[in-house]
């Protein structure tokens, strides 16, 4: 339960997203900008913090970074 909390502010973002492309009178150059500030500058500052408030050993799980190698080792090889 807490990484969901961790993860919500994330998915927050993508819904407020989401929602202001599909709804509002935005112009394409306008939003392409909204993306590029969001995904290069708010998200990876959500990120570092939510990790960041993380407990270490959350974060440095054995089966979670197994998981991680064995899934990137599998699409490497595809």
């Amino acid at each position: 339960m807490l990484i969901v909390m961790q993860m919500l502010p994330i998915i927050l973002i993508i819904l407020l997203g989401l929602g202001v492309a599909r709804y509002s009178g935005f112009d394409r150059s306008l939003l392409n900008t909204f993306v590029d500030v969001l995904f290069y500058v708010v998200m990876p500052i959500t990120l570092f913090f939510d990790l960041y408030t993380l407990p270490i050993s959350m974060v440095l799980n054995g089966g979670y970074l197994w998981a991680y190698t064995l899934s990137y080792l599998v699409m490497a090889v595809l």
